[in-house]
């Protein structure tokens, strides 16, 4: 009796170790490292901040997986991962939010080496995922002239304002490399035969259509067939918003009556945009954000404006996507805000940002505030100038 109870015990400890040891081997098999290099073209201090989007509808979207210096060994980054899905990380300067650049890339197991070429460039040696979701464009070699063509464009443009041929020229450097990018998307995406690296491939932004509800039909259908993988619950969710938000800007157009709300400003007090409209002729209605880099980049010229105009009637009530009352607080004292400077911290699930159908900032509207009707949208530098002169020159 005692050695068949020897026996049974020392089969249950060997079916252990051996439970033990697969487990272990499976969970090697998911073991990722993630290195970033290239140091050397960034200034010292340079931050890695690494993140991927919340598959939760919460205001606070983002979630940090990683941060640090870019230091002298680089920065590195590991873990496991069983279920592969798309991450990002900006590479900061060591005092400011404005990222020298962006990669989007999938979080896959194994090795995925990225070595900055430049502070925009870069190369990525990794596995088969990043492959097709990341080097099947940036070692395109049209996307590449492209890019080399857009930023000699930057250089020659500088602080320039641009007007007429020497204007569309610019902006048409900008399309190739969209259009590059994602023509050598569309050879992965057809090239494979794999449902989930073709959800992949929409996830950096492929689009296989110019029809908005084509594409999003497209993504569904493929999505809705991998439910258990978080990135098509990522894309379900962004598909969701992206149809709410259409249907909520189908009624906030030329022509239309703005959608009133409230708002606090920084000290708590509240703010009724109808009470606006009755104490002024004019009034710009600003969605803006402190990570936002072209609404912060208006602001100045913004300022001028309401100088000019504050006198004759106009104002603006600006509304931030922010979720961090710090992070709004100090864009707001950097920039010297002088309008009405409101939010409500939701960020994207924020009942006003949801009942204009805001997907991305800026974006505004200016208003005529006696009829309370919207005369024109997304009006920017010379055409906010432009559109002011106009409306206030009426009245002389």
């Amino acid at each position: 009796m005692y050695k068949i109870l020897t026996l049974v015990v020392t089969i249950a400890i060997c079916m252990s170790c051996g439970n033990s040891k697969k487990e272990k081997q499976a969970e090697k098999q998911n073991d990722f490292s993630i290195s970033i290099t290239g140091q050397e073209n960034f200034p010292e201090g340079t931050r890695i901040s690494m993140y991927r989007m919340k598959v939760e509808e919460v205001p606070d979207n983002v979630e940090i997986l990683k941060e640090g210096l870019l230091g002298k060994d680089g920065f590195v980054y590991k873990g496991t991962v069983e279920d592969p899905h798309t991450i990002a990380f900006n590479v900061l300067p060591a005092d400011s939010e404005y990222p020298y650049t962006r990669v989007y890339l999938v979080l896959e197991p194994g090795e995925t080496n990225i070595e900055f070429t430049s502070q925009k460039s870069f190369k990525l040696k990794g596995g088969r995922l990043n492959e097709l979701v990341v080097n099947s464009w940036n070692e395109n070699l049209d996307f590449k002239n492209a890019r080399k063509k857009y930023y000699e464009a930057v250089k020659v443009k500088g602080d320039k304002k641009l007007k007429g041929e020497a204007r569309k020229a610019y902006f048409n450097t900008m399309v190739a490399v969209n259009d590059t990018k994602n023509h050598a998307l569309g050879l992965a995406f057809n090239a494979t035969d794999n449902s989930f690296e073709k959800l992949l491939i929409y996830s950096v932004g492929y689009q296989d259509t110019d029809d908005l509800d084509a594409l999003n039909t497209n993504k569904e259908k493929l999505a809705m067939s991998l439910f258990e993988k978080r990135e098509a619950k990522l894309i379900l969710k962004n598909i969701k918003r992206a149809r709410e938000s259409a249907a909520a800007m189908a009624s906030v157009g030329v022509g239309s009556v703005i959608k009133d709300f409230k708002a606090q400003n920084l000290k708590g007090e509240m703010f009724h945009l109808a009470d606006v409209l009755k104490k002024n002729k004019y009034v710009l209605v600003e969605f803006w954000s402190s990570w936002c880099g072209p609404c912060r980049a208006e602001i100045p010229h913004m300022k001028k404006a309401y100088a000019k105009y504050k006198s004759e009637g106009f104002e603006i009530v600006s509304f931030t996507l922010d979720n961090k009352k710090k992070n709004w607080e100090k864009a707001s004292k950097e920039e010297q805000i002088p309008w009405i400077d409101t939010g409500d911290l939701k960020a994207m699930t924020s009942p006003v940002v949801k009942m204009y159908g805001v997907v991305g900032v800026p974006a505004n509207y200016l208003v005529e505030a006696n009829t309370g009707k919207i005369i024109a949208m997304n009006l920017r530098q010379e055409k906010l100038d432009e559109k002011l002169k106009e409306v206030f020159n009426k009245k002389h």
